[in-house]
């Protein structure tokens, strides 16, 4: 038996675990809370995302069976090669900075390959809505557990309101912050809807409509304006391509909730009052953004480095804290050169999804594919005012997502009844 009969073999043995890795990917947060809280398995609860990404990377290497005739995955792989160069070309140059440099690029490209994932390795679409309606229905729960954190009034830190809100209670579920649950939610709604109107039973409807009224709430209760406000401009350009009707029952939510939920409406306002603005300016979102500008300005190309500012590696080795807009760190540290790069990768994702979406238009997927298009929009939307892609489970979701999205309208095995509205 040659090399090639047994790497074969290796092969076909690792496939048999592929639909499990798939499930647990779409349960990242569930795993990762247990090992980390409930179990508290320090290693495991460090390594095993990494460990799962380098078993789908063995598979992607050793598959040769992959749908390449009718994906044609190395189109992509152009708009990913600026990025890669990049990076391996700040291993060589920053090295006095080594170990931080690492540790930079991994934060920032590690969950990429997870595209790819969701590009080539989903068998057919029996099993990509499988694994849609698990992370929607893991969403609802999610969502479910922030409203009983809401009903016990569970504790905050105080840093989380400003001392001239009323605000008691910022829900964050399982996750780290209500504002990575907020992006969370805002994603979450867009794939049940979604979800609610490709289903053809009226017990599923309910449920995912169900399902996102809970997430609603779980996302207004994160007052997290900045996840209220990309679900928002989300939701308007989905209505826009999915039926512009839609737009006008969009405002009169908004306004809805404007006037019923004062505390809502408020917080939302208080950041253009000359009092936020200022505090913003001295030690908040704003003064954040304008050093990272002065770091640009010094290193306009190339920035400072991988890892040198305003994201997680930044503030465990430097102290410096994080920028609160993930667009803003990566220019500060890559510079415009590496900016252009990142936005060209992820730029042409959404394209390849957006195309994706408009090749259903003729039948009933054209509804779920319109609300995982928004949902990625929304967290694409809500990284210009937080760090959202430095949340493992968020960065693994996009990518794993996004390639989904994209492959979906070549996937073999239809359901019955999905052509025709």
């Amino acid at each position: 038996m040659d090399y090639r009969d047994r790497l074969t073999q290796l092969a076909q043995r690792l496939s048999k675990f592929k639909r499990w890795a798939l499930y647990a990917a779409v349960c990242f947060p569930a795993i990762d809370y247990l090992l980390r809280n409930v179990l508290q398995i320090g290693p495991a609860a460090a390594l095993w995302d990494q460990a799962l990404l380098g078993f789908f990377l063995l598979l992607l290497a050793f598959d040769q069976h992959s749908r390449a005739d009718s994906l044609q995955p190395h189109k992509m792989l152009p708009s990913a090669y600026p990025l890669a160069a990049l990076c391996a070309a700040y291993l060589v140059a920053d090295l006095n900075h080594f170990a931080v440099s690492v540790e930079g690029i991994r934060a920032t490209i590690q969950f990429i390959p997870f595209f790819f994932v969701g590009y080539l390795m989903i068998d057919d679409s029996d099993q990509a809505l499988s694994l849609l309606r698990t992370t929607g229905a893991l969403a609802v729960a999610v969502a479910a557990v922030g409203l009983l954190q809401a009903v016990v009034g569970v504790d905050m830190p105080s840093g989380w309101v400003d001392v001239t809100e009323t605000v008691t209670v910022r829900i964050y579920s399982i996750v780290q912050s209500p504002n990575v649950l907020g992006s969370h939610m805002s994603l979450g709604i867009f794939l049940c809807v979604g979800l609610m109107l490709y289903e053809s039973s009226r017990r599923d409807k309910l449920f995912w409509g169900v399902g996102c009224l809970i997430m609603l709430a779980a996302l207004l209760l994160t007052y997290s304006r900045g996840a209220w406000l990309a679900f928002a401009a989300a939701a308007l350009l989905a209505a826009y391509f999915w039926d512009r009707r839609l737009l006008v029952a969009g405002l009169i939510f908004c306004l809805a909730a404007a006037v019923l939920l004062p505390s809502i409406s408020s917080r939302v306002l208080a950041v253009v009052s000359d009092e936020y603005l200022e505090k913003s300016l001295q030690a908040g979102r704003l003064g954040r953004w304008l050093d990272a500008y002065d770091h640009l300005r010094m290193n306009p190309l190339f920035g400072r480095g991988p890892g040198r500012h305003g994201g997680a590696v930044a503030a465990r080795a430097f102290g410096i804290p994080y920028a609160d807009n993930y667009y803003v760190k990566l220019a500060a540290e890559l510079g415009l050169v590496g900016l252009a790069a990142y936005l060209l990768w992820l730029g042409r994702t959404l394209l390849e999804g957006f195309r994706s979406w408009m090749k259903v238009r003729s039948d009933r997927r054209f509804y779920l594919l319109g609300g995982l298009m928004g949902g990625l929009v929304a967290v694409v939307l809500h990284n210009g005012v937080e760090n959202i892609f430095e949340v493992p489970y968020l960065n693994c979701y996009f990518w794993l997502l996004a390639g989904l999205l994209a492959a979906y309208p070549h996937l073999t095995g239809p359901k019955s009844g999905e052509v025709g509205k």
